[in-house]
């Protein structure tokens, strides 16, 4: 159980590592969109690992009949699980945000009968 718990806890941290090491940048610069998709993948994986890890380390306590183990990790994994719910986390993670349509047309249309009103005429 501590193996399982310290990998948990080290990949949690690893992948977090890689999902904000992308993204931070000193120089005032902003991250091109492949790394905010490298970032944003990460991250998902991390969310899912945090999530999930406590609670596969309290099954694996319950096979083993380690009782407060598991109780411990099944409360963790609880825990975690209403504060990514509380938060929305879940439905955003997985649901990524449509840009909104643009109304109407983008581009000058000329109609006929009429002054021109397109911009350079």
């Amino acid at each position: 159980m501590v193996l399982a718990a310290f990998l948990w806890f080290v990949a949690s941290l690893v992948l977090f590592y890689l999902a904000v090491e992308p993204v931070f940048l000193l120089f005032g610069e902003s991250p091109s969109e492949a790394a905010r998709a490298t970032s944003d993948r990460y991250m998902r994986v991390c969310v899912i690992v945090v999530a999930v890890g406590p609670f596969a380390i309290a099954v694996l306590a319950g096979v083993g009949r380690l009782w407060k183990t598991m109780f411990v990790f099944a409360f963790l994994s609880l825990g975690l699980a209403l504060m990514l719910g509380a938060q929305d986390g879940l439905r955003e993670l997985f649901i990524p945000e449509q840009p909104p349509e643009p109304e109407g047309p983008i581009h000058c249309i000329e109609r006929s009968g009429g002054d021109n009103d397109c911009p350079g005429g």
